[in-house]
């Protein structure tokens, strides 16, 4: 027979061993617990410096960079490529470089985001040269930042360059014909500060942006230029623009707003 003593003790000792097995684990919850929840204080502190960093984007488009850095703060050799690594709902601060040229010759999709072009440097204004293809269905475009969603566009000293001339052997212009496409529904927002946007072909229609789709336009441009057969807005009577200038030439051609009705599918001072 068992000692019933002996039951006891061990039962005893075995209380014991689970009782400092569980102050031992609570005692590493504790600290685990208190760890974390340091973690997030910071955090909490620092979380308005943590979604500014987040959602502001800058860069430097150097298209003679052989080595660029693709990253936050850093170079880029391509505006498409410095616009598709920032985060969706981002301002984007984009430097080009005076006296260089950047040729959009790719269509560049922006996902909800207010881009900003500035100048950097001495010199002419850097300018940004659309360039043109043939579509699917045999119609000339041209290469556009082609917002999806709610997007805005500034620019600040930078000069544009509609086409001047079709491809080869291309058909007719399809609805693409702005450098800054349309959203389907939505509403695009570009803003010039002396700016000068040239080029275009005589009775295509071409310009900076777009109305097409039911979609609204807003262009404002201060101490800006337009130059050639070219429009600030194409395709007004597609939807809805509004248009406010200030010290802005027209010249060569050029006229603010492609068609539409004042007061029904055009606003404009």
């Amino acid at each position: 027979m068992s000692d019933p003593m002996q039951n006891l003790n061990r039962a005893a000792t075995a209380l014991n061993q689970v009782a400092e097995r569980a102050a031992a684990f609570w005692d590493d919850a504790d600290q685990q617990i208190a760890a974390r929840r340091g973690a997030y204080d910071a955090l909490a502190e620092d979380l308005g410096d943590v979604v500014a960093g987040a959602m502001y984007f800058t860069a430097m488009i150097d298209p003679d960079d052989p080595n660029p850095s693709n990253v936050d703060g850093g170079s880029f050799a391509t505006i498409k490529s410095a616009i598709m690594a920032a985060p969706a709902g981002a301002s984007v601060i984009l430097s080009l470089m005076a006296d260089k040229s950047y040729n959009l010759d790719e269509t560049v999709y922006v996902e909800n985001k207010y881009v900003s072009f500035v100048k950097e440097g001495d010199g002419a204004n850097p300018k940004i040269c659309a360039k043109t293809y043939q579509n699917s269905s045999g119609n000339t475009s041209i290469y556009a930042l082609w917002s999806r969603g709610r997007c805005a566009y500034k620019f600040n000293q930078i000069d544009i360059e509609i086409p001047t001339n079709m491809p080869a052997g291309a058909g007719d212009w399809g609805v693409m014909r702005a450098i800054i496409a349309y959203e389907v529904g939505g509403q695009v927002v570009v803003g010039l500060r002396r700016c000068n946007v040239s080029g275009g072909i005589a009775g295509a229609s071409l310009g900076l942006m777009s109305c097409n789709g039911g979609s609204s336009a807003n262009l404002s441009a201060w101490q800006s230029s337009f130059d050639g057969p070219i429009f600030g807005v194409v395709d007004v009577s597609e939807g809805v623009a509004i248009i406010a200038k200030s010290t802005v030439t027209l010249s060569n051609g050029a006229q603010l707003a492609d068609g539409g009705v004042v007061g029904t599918s055009l606003l404009q001072n």
